[in-house]
């Protein structure tokens, strides 16, 4: 159901209507200005019919972590178009307050957590639920302003995807299991990534920023015949807010690399096209 009250990109947001007197004040009336912003950032385009951070929709986002100065505080995410790719970020009951005019500066997360989290991603991310909830955004260190409080989010993962297509000696590829491997185990990080499949020979994960070196297996494929890896002559460096896309072709004896293109998170075209880096 869609949450109804506020707005996303974060679009502007009506302040309390106030005088002249006030807005010329360098200290404003204490209580009386919460911080209401509006969030942007996570639109893609096209979008596809999912509901999720992942796609470009709140939908899954009930709450975020907001910190000016060293308070944290909760505020409620709530959406205002259907398609809920806009919301603004509010609290009843704890707001931060505007005490002046000047600017401030602002950090937001999600997932909720009284203070930012190290990315951590699901080491299977074979269903839906569990590919969406390895996703982690925020907002660090922006300057808002009075007149217009917008925060822009930007993933903490990296999406890689794999689009696979038979070659000489396969038939189909019904069955196959894609990995992702040779990852950093840091901050208790798998090694490898079960993808999930978003549709027909298309796989997906999320993975932490980091440099796969050269020389390791990259990209792994599991079918009836056999288990076949795709280890890149150059770094795989993957980076946060990037969508790394990569088409393979799966031969009897081997994967071939046949294009890879890297676009920013939300230029990515969920039809399969992506401008070329």
């Amino acid at each position: 159901m869609m949450k109804t009250s506020f707005y996303i990109p974060l679009l502007a947001l009506a302040l309390t209507a106030c005088s002249n007197d006030e807005l010329t004040n360098e200290v404003l009336p204490e209580g009386k200005y919460p911080l209401i912003m509006n969030a942007t950032g996570l639109q893609t385009a096209p979008t596809t019919a999912t509901r999720a951070s992942v796609d470009g929709n709140w939908d899954d986002i009930q709450t975020v972590a907001v910190q000016v100065g060293d308070a944290v505080k909760e505020y409620t995410v709530t959406t205002t178009d259907a398609e809920q790719k806009y919301a603004t970020l509010s609290s009843d009951t704890d707001p931060h307050w505007w005490t002046s005019r000047d600017d401030i500066t602002v950090n937001a997360w999600w997932p909720y957590a009284a203070t930012m989290q190290e990315v951590v991603v699901k080491e299977d991310q074979s269903t839906r639920d569990a590919f969406e909830s390895s996703d982690h955004i925020a907002a660090i260190n922006q300057t808002v302003e009075f007149n217009n409080p917008t925060l822009t989010f930007e993933h903490r993962t990296a999406r890689v995807t794999v689009k696979l297509q038979t070659g000489t000696g396969i038939q189909n590829l019904e069955g196959a299991k894609v990995s992702i491997v040779s990852l950093s185990t840091e901050n208790g990080n798998p090694s490898a990534i079960s993808t999930y499949v978003a549709e027909n020979n298309v796989y997906e994960a999320l993975t932490v920023p980091q440099t796969v070196e050269a020389g390791n297996a990259f990209i792994q494929i599991v079918l009836d015949n056999g288990t076949f890896v795709f280890t890149p002559e150059e770094n795989v460096v993957l980076e946060a807010n990037h969508q790394y896309t990569y088409n393979v072709t799966v031969t009897a004896t081997k994967l071939e690399l046949t294009g890879c293109s890297i676009t920013a998170w939300d230029e990515y075209n969920y039809d399969g096209t992506a401008s070329m880096r």
